[in-house]
Order: structure tokens, then sequence, then C-alpha cells
């Protein structure tokens, strides 16, 4: 039982408690800790996607990868360390949650994200993302109410040491046995491969999908190698960050050598993963670490006049960003060059919808409609965490975000608390700490930082083993498809060796010594200021990048993020008068939580599993069984047009009745007014029919054209029809506009039309105007 002393306080003011905390309440809390670890780390190693690619879901061959149901079960996992903080907060009086006005901004856009799918035209899409990213907002406040000694910032920032092992040892692994086989693999069954995933060979899909193959760059657990080399740097600028504070302690060479032996085989992977962005990151990390050094002293003594420096630096270097692009039309460098290309059409998007934006996770679909006639891609991101928080949430999310991102770096640098680094990182820097003034936080600084232990002591190996095997658990159960017995016994050896690496790494950064081995509880002020730096360059990393949305590396972000706030707020004094509210808490997150399970979750998971179940149905020959699944599937959500597109094509591989085809189809576009998938689907559908009406047709293909007005093969097949009616006006305009967009491309642009493909259409403009006269 908790023993609990009451002291009477001021007069007419709330009893305050003082209270040693019994073993299940610290016990709940640890295990919270160790859910929030374990639950960033396995999601950090497995690769989320919301919608799987059509050629993972119909090929024979391919394992299959975790979607949104799993995504969204993993979600729930991470909320469940904020239950078990309210849980103990109901149960021990002497435990208080820690205040901090950056939570507001960022309740108030996790409100926001939620209501977003409500103007979504995609909203499945909409809903399931908004769900993760608020999940992750979630495991940030647990983390952040969970990190409240040095022994548990240095028990987070370990696992960031095994992060970066575990990434580094999967590039590796692809690089010298993944990707030769891959090689020789292509080089073999190319013609196979490319039928599997329906692409014709030859064109532009096809020849990105080879380009992807033989290139050697390394992606790990990422979509794109950008996102894998921006949390290499992370990892790496915190793992330094633990090899200077285990030097600034006196401890042996020993323990700093496991992290120096990492640093070439890092480079290697940056070298391969071909991410310039990365690569100005880390070095502006170490520049950062260089200049905490050398003038370390003057950023304590004056962090809010450090504080207005770095946001008019930013805001003076943004500005003249885009005064450059303004100006020239272009960045000076290539690859920014088509970054500038994104941020210009998202402008034109944003000013389209300025208040509520375009929804959470709707960027692609309306992205097409006001992309530069240069710019070819079909991106699904603005490739900028800010704008894409202006153009998808409007100016209320993007203001929001921006409250909260500045009140965060504030409370997270500026403001002091009980474990307040400042006199210890003064002594480190041989710079005299700044005097304490007089004010309640200020005078609440122990006297010895030496003290500030978290009142627990614990074995450093069972803590982190309990921690790796929980996290290689929660992969093994979400990542690994067992129905392929070869792939998922290889697939467990992997998770074997990742355990094992892990346990490892994190033992050696967390141990306090070979005689004490017990978590290490030092002061860890450099550990600190490098998780700082580490959030601060990903951060940078995500102007020009969209790492932070990719699952993994958002809650590897969240897990530092916390755990950096956490260390840096004061505890406070609970009051008895409080209890009630408590409880009133636990069971109002109890409810929510199974709210959302119940009536959110579950239908993701059972139409997700028939639309599974209907994949199986397509690589059997089973396609009347297959579309009736996946309309059962949409039925069960009533929101994602992609369960009634491939319903849709499972209907035409059966041969269906044109008019049930053709209903699929319509209520796909019902489902989903800007998905062009949709809707060129049902013109190739009307197409096909013995007699086709061209007033369908013309409809549908000038909806298409609104939506993507620069697309070169969408008018090719708008005049190909449009011919075939006998309308050879509008049938010539049509090949003009597509040689004219086709023009308006870059001239080493990949999806430009071959030579003999623009003579053709000269020569079919050339016999309609024949034809005319």
């Amino acid at each position: 039982m908790t023993r609990v002393k009451v002291e009477p306080g001021p007069a007419r003011a709330p009893r305050r408690v003082k209270a040693e905390a019994s073993g299940v309440a610290v016990m709940l809390t640890r295990l919270a800790l160790g859910i929030c670890i374990a639950t960033s780390i396995a999601r950090a190693t497995m690769l989320e996607t919301i919608r799987l690619p059509q050629f993972e879901r119909w090929a024979l061959q391919a394992p299959r990868t975790p979607g949104a149901a799993t995504s969204l079960v993993l979600d729930l996992a991470c909320c469940i360390p904020a239950l078990l903080v309210l849980t103990r907060l109901a149960i021990d009086p002497g435990y208080a949650l820690r205040r901090s006005w950056s939570y507001v901004p960022m309740a108030l856009l996790a409100g926001w994200l939620i209501l977003s799918p409500l103007w979504a035209s995609d909203r499945f899409a909409a809903s399931v993302s908004a769900a993760n990213f608020c999940a992750a907002l979630v495991l940030l406040w647990s983390v952040s109410q969970l990190v409240r000694s040095w022994m548990h910032l240095r028990l987070v920032s370990a696992f960031a040491f095994a992060l970066l092992v575990i990434l580094v040892a999967q590039g590796i692994y692809y690089r010298v046995v993944d990707y030769p086989d891959l090689q020789a693999n292509w080089s073999r069954n190319s013609a196979k491969y490319l039928e599997e995933r329906q692409l014709t060979p030859g064109s532009f899909p096809a020849r990105r999908f080879e380009h992807m193959v033989v290139n050697s760059k390394v992606m790990a657990f990422s979509v794109s190698a950008n996102t894998y080399a921006a949390l290499i740097v992370m990892t790496t600028l915190i793992s330094v960050g633990i090899a200077l504070q285990r030097r600034a302690h006196g401890d042996s060479w020993g323990w700093v050598l496991p992290i120096i032996l990492v640093i070439p085989a890092m480079f290697w992977m940056l070298l391969l993963a071909q991410s310039k962005a990365a690569s100005a990151t880390l070095f502006l990390g170490m520049v950062l670490f260089a200049v905490v050094w050398r003038v370390g002293g003057w950023m304590i003594r004056f962090p809010r006049t450090f504080y207005v420096v770095t946001i008019a630096v930013l805001i003076c270097g943004a500005g003249a960003l885009v005064g450059y692009g303004l100006q020239h039309g272009r960045l000076f460098d290539d690859s920014l060059s088509f970054r500038w290309r994104y941020w210009v059409a998202s402008a034109r998007l944003f000013a389209r919808h300025p208040i509520t934006g375009v929804g959470w996770e709707n960027f692609g679909e309306n992205y097409l409609s006001v992309r530069l006639p240069i710019a070819s891609e079909e991106i699904r991101d603005p490739h900028n965490f800010i704008v894409r928080f202006f153009v998808e949430l409007g100016a209320m999310g993007g203001a929001l975000m921006l409250l909260w991102m500045l009140r965060y770096w504030w409370e997270a640098t500026v403001t002091q608390g009980k474990h307040e680094p400042a006199p210890i990182l003064a002594s480190a820097l041989g710079a005299p700490p700044r005097p304490r003034s007089g004010n309640a936080r200020a005078s609440s600084l122990p006297a010895s930082y030496e003290a500030l232990g978290s009142g627990e002591s614990s074995a450093a190996l069972p803590a982190v083993a309990s921690i790796a095997a929980g996290a290689v658990l929660l992969n093994v159960l979400s990542s690994i498809d067992f129905a392929q017995f070869d792939y998922a016994l290889m697939e467990l050896v992997k998770r074997a060796v990742m355990f094992a690496l892990l346990v490892v790494a994190a033992g050696v950064a967390v141990v306090r010594s070979l005689r004490r081995q017990a978590l290490d509880d030092r002061p860890a002020p450099l550990v600190l200021h490098a998780i700082l730096i580490a959030l601060a360059m990903f951060l940078v990393h995500n102007l020009i990048d969209f790492s932070l949305f990719e699952l993994g590396a958002l809650f590897t972000f969240a897990l530092f993020a916390g755990s950096a706030l956490g260390i840096r707020q004061q505890d406070r004094a609970r009051t008895a008068r409080n209890a009630n509210k408590a409880r009133l808490g636990l069971a109002a997150g109890v409810l929510l939580w199974l709210a959302v399970a119940v009536g959110f979750v579950r239908p993701v998971l059972v139409a997700e599993a028939l639309a599974a179940d209907a994949d199986r149905d397509v690589t059997a020959g089973r396609f009347f069984e297959a579309a009736a699944k996946l309309r059962d599937a949409h039925s069960a959500l009533g929101t994602n047009a992609d369960y009634l597109v491939r319903a849709a094509r499972a209907a035409r591989m059966a041969d269906a009745p044109y008019e049930e085809t053709r209903q699929i189809v319509d209520a796909a576009v019902a489902t989903d007014s800007m998905s062009t998938e949709a809707l060129r689907l049902r013109t190739r559908l009307e197409l096909a029919q013995p007699s086709p009406e061209a007033a369908r047709v013309d409809r549908d293909f000038e909806r298409l054209l609104t939506l993507d007005p620069y697309n070169v093969s969408t008018h090719l097949d708008y005049a190909g029809a449009l011919r075939t009616f006998g309308k050879r006006d509008a049938a010539r305009r049509q090949y003009e506009k597509a040689l004219q967009c086709d023009d308006l491309l870059l001239r080493d642009e990949p999806k430009r039309l071959a030579p003999e493909q623009v003579q053709a259409i000269r020569k079919s403009i050339d016999a309609l105007k024949a034809e005319r006269g």
C-alpha cells in the first residue's frame, strides 16, 4: 500500500500530499516507459503503409507488409502508456502530472487532425493517417511524463544507439547479401516481375521500377532512402552525445569504442543512401556540437537571447530562400529546384483552401490540378513539413503546428526545472554557471545534481533485454507474413540477430560500469543537448523532405522529443483534492481508448481482412468471390474508394456484366471524387463497350483533365476516344495539347515522349486535318 503523509499548508490552501510510491505504482510507470521505447523501436524497424501497392497485393510471391489495420492496432498499443500514467495518477497520491503549455496547441492540433477527414476527399487515408499522427502525439506526451530522471533519459538515448546499430546492420545486409541476389534475379526474371506487377516493358512505370531495383540506394525499413538517412543522422548525433558524456565522466575508452566503430559503417550507409540533405544535416549537427562546446556558457547565461536569435536566423534564411526562388524561378540546386516547384504548387493549393486545407493525407490527389507544367512527378507530399500542415490543414492547422513547435522549443531549451542541466553543462564547458534568481523555479534547484536520481535503481541488462524483447516480439507479430514459411523462417532469424544487437548496443550505452551493472543515473547534459541537436537537424531535414510522416521516423521523433521535454520539466506537488479528478481522467481515457478501438479500429480490421482474402482469391483466379469481398470491405467502412476500384478490376477479370461493373466504379467515384484512378477505370470500361456513350466519356475525360491538366497520356487517350466518336477537330486539339504539355517538360525528363511517338502524333494531327479538308 502507498504510505501517505498529509501536511497542512497555508490558510485556505489545498493540503499538499507527500507519498512514498508503492511497488505497484512504480512498476506501472516503468512498464509504460518500456512500452514507449519498445513500440517506437518496433515501428522504426518495419515498413508501414496505408495502402499496399497493387503489385504487392496481387503478386504470387510477394510477402504482405503491414497495412492500415496493423498501423491502427500499433497506434492503440502506443496509447497504452498514457493510460498507465493515468492509472498511477489515480492510485498514487504522491504522483503528479507535468504541466506544459506546449500541450495546449499540441492537443488542439490533434483535435483538428481528427476533424480533417470531414472535408477530405479521401476520407480513409485522412482518418488512418490522422490516427497515426495523434497516436504519436500521445506517445510524446506519455514520454514527457515518464522521463523524470537522468536514468530515464539515458535509457531512451541508449536505444537511439541501438537503433543506429540496427539500421546500419540492415543496410550492410542489404548491400552485401540482398542487393547482389536482387540484381541476379532481375537479370533472369525481369519479364516475369513486370508481368506480375502489370507493367508494360519499356513504359515509364516499368523503367522507374527497374531503376528502383538496379539502383543501389539503401532504404532499409523506409519508403525513401532520404528517410533512412535522416534516421541514421538523428541516431548518430545522439550516439555522439552518449560517447562525449562517457568521456566527460571519465569512463574508459572501452565504453566509447563501440560507438566509434559504428561511425565508418554509418558513413558508408549515408553514401549508399545518396542523401544530400542527410549529409548536410550531419555536418551541421557536428558544427552545433562545436558551437555548444565553445559558446555554451553564453547560451546558458542568455538562453532567451539564443532562442530569439535562432528563430530570427531561421526566418531570415527562409525569406532569403523564397526571395531567391521568386527572382529566379528555381533554387540554386537541381534537387532543391524540384522542391521549389512543389512549394509553388502548394501555395496555389493553399490559396484555394486557406482555412481548412484539403484534408490530412490528401495532398497528392489535389496537387495534380495545381502543379507546374514543368513538374512531371505525381507526389504525395510537398516535401516540407510546415508547408504540408498549412496545405492539408489550412491556416488553422498550420498556425497550431507553429505554436506547438515554438512553445516546445522554448520549454526544451529556455525554461528550467528540477533537472536543469545548465550548471553541469557550464562546468563541463569550463564556464561559470548562471547565478540563481529568486524565482520559484530557480530556488527549487537542488544543490547537488549527483542526487538527482529517479529514486529507483534497476539492473541494466534485465531492463534492456525486456524492452528489446518487447520491441522484437511486436515487430515479429506485425511485420512477418507467416503464410510464406521460408520467408518467415529467414525473417525470424533476422529478428533474433536484431534482439542480440539491441541488447548489446543499448547495454553499452546505459550500463553504469562493469563493477556496477545498473542503469546509469549520472547527470547527462551532453546527452540532452545531443538529443535536442538531433531533433533540430531532423526537422531541418524535413524542410525539404517527408521523413517525418513515415511512421517509423515519426514515432522515433516522438520518443526523443518527449524525453527531452520531460527532463526539462519540474515536478509539482500534488494536492489531495485532485484524487477524484485523476480517477475521472483515467475513466475518460479508458472509455476513449475503447471507443476508438471498437468504433474505428475494429471496422478497419474487418475491412482489411476481407480485402486480404479478396487478394488471395484474385491470385487463385476466383474473381467473382474477390469482387464480392472487396465490396463487403467497402461496406464495412464506406470511406475507402480503393476497395471498389479493386472490386471493379476483379469484376472485369471475371467478365461480369457491364452494368454491375459500372455500378461499382460509379460508387468508387462517388466515394472519392478526386480519384483519378477510378475515373480512368470508368473511361476504359465505357470505351470497351460495343457502343460507348460519348457524353459519359467526355464528362469523365474533362473531369480528369480538370484534376490533372498537364497529363500527356490523358490528352492522348482523350484524343483517341474523340477520334473514335468522329470528333476530328476536338481530337486534333487534344493531340496538340499533348504535344504542348510534353514540350513544357525538361529535356532530360524520362516521361517525355520518345521522338517516334511525337512523330506518330504529328502524323495523326495531319491526318485529322486532311480528313476535315
